[in-house]
């Protein structure tokens, strides 16, 4: 038998997976995102990028990262900070949030281009 209304809305869905960042002394808890999140994070790398502010790596890892409860730690107002730590350790959280929420890098450069057409 199909799932019903409810039984879809109340599906616990969204993953998180806790990574070893050496760089910063441990593990760091990444999470999937709802296709609101994933729209949030395509929005925001438009936006930026209109401000030729790119940082898509740094604003990738501050959408994504979360403490135990599951919440979000970083607001836009982390993201240049974050932007200072550790390429290795940005790249390897940036590698595995992606692959948690099935994106690729080409897709977030098509969907953030404002020269785009069609």
């Amino acid at each position: 038998m199909a799932l019903n209304r409810q039984q879809i809305l109340d599906a616990q869905d969204l993953k998180t997976v806790d990574v070893d960042v050496p760089e910063w002394g441990g593990p760091v808890r990444i999470r999937e995102f709802s296709g609101k999140d994933r729209d949030a994070f395509l929005t925001a790398a438009h936006k930026r990028r209109d401000k030729g502010v790119i940082e898509l790596t740094a604003l990738l890892v501050a959408l994504a990262i979360v403490d135990d409860d599951g919440e979000e730690m970083f607001t836009e107002a982390d993201i240049q900070t974050l932007n200072t730590k550790s390429a290795h350790a940005l790249v390897r959280l940036e590698e595995e949030i992606r692959k948690l929420n099935r994106m690729n890098e080409e897709e977030a450069e098509k969907n953030s281009d404002p020269g785009q057409t069609g």
